[in-house]
């Protein structure tokens, strides 16, 4: 079943149209990857889906309601949660507090969002540094900071955008595990990545944009071979993995 359903979804600046009538769906309990050259309209369809953008034309709709007439905020109280590129934690609040922001839209009581956050920062390895300021954090750790405030909202579909830019193989790997785990717990992830090795391993469908323009969808292994795909994105390698 159908959780998102893109129709039509078209966004122009002025006389620049950044993405153009985008139709896809995710499915329920799904990864799914979202992957194109840079400036391909990624994350602005990522922007249109979390209302902060309206579309031009088209229509989002998630677990059957339209989201185009709704406010970031009420997005994210319908469940959908989203991490950012460029991770920015509040730097002046401790990893803890930094997530309760998060735990905050489910509740009012600053000890159910303490419990949230705690419960959250286990679940991403980050509850022995809670106390301490995220400014200090490495990279690694500050992608795991942005996950777990989004964790917090409680979503049904999570939106990732790079969270895996910058890490060395390794820190790959635990991100790809701690992906799945999300996944697992009953949360459906939307991804756009440009680590196309963890594309290629993690998601189980995937879409391809191109200059805003709607390329292809398909298993890992079709998007691999799909000759258009490979002349605009992957490379010729590719299409022998």
């Amino acid at each position: 079943m159908a959780l998102l359903e893109l129709r039509g979804l078209t966004k122009a600046f002025g006389g620049v149209t950044a993405v153009s009538d985008i139709t896809f769906d995710v499915e329920e309990g799904q990864i799914a990857g979202l992957i194109g050259p840079n400036g391909a309209g990624k994350t602005t369809l990522f922007n249109l889906i979390s209302a902060i953008y309206k579309p031009t034309r088209g229509q989002v709709n998630f677990a059957g309601r339209n989201l185009a007439v709704l406010t970031p905020d009420q997005v994210a109280r319908s469940g959908i949660g989203r991490t950012f590129q460029v991770v920015k934690p509040f730097a002046g609040l401790t990893v803890l507090e930094n997530v309760m922001v998060g735990a905050f839209m489910r509740s009012q009581h600053t000890s159910e969002a303490r419990e949230r956050a705690e419960e959250v920062l286990r679940f991403v390895d980050l509850f022995h540094k809670r106390n301490e300021p995220a400014r200090s954090l490495t990279l690694p750790d500050r992608k795991r900071l942005e996950l777990a405030k989004a964790l917090a909202t409680k979503p049904k579909l999570l939106l990732l955008d790079e969270v895996m830019a910058g890490l060395n193989p390794a820190e790959v790997s635990a991100a790809l595990s701690l992906v799945r785990q999300v996944r697992d717990h009953g949360v459906t992830v939307l991804m756009i990545e440009h680590v196309m090795t963890a594309v290629m391993s993690l998601c189980e469908h995937i879409v391809v944009l191109n200059y805003g323009q709607y390329l292809a969808e398909g298993s890992p292994k079709e998007i691999a071979n799909h000759p258009e795909v490979i002349r605009a994105y992957l490379g010729e390698g590719m299409a022998h993995a």
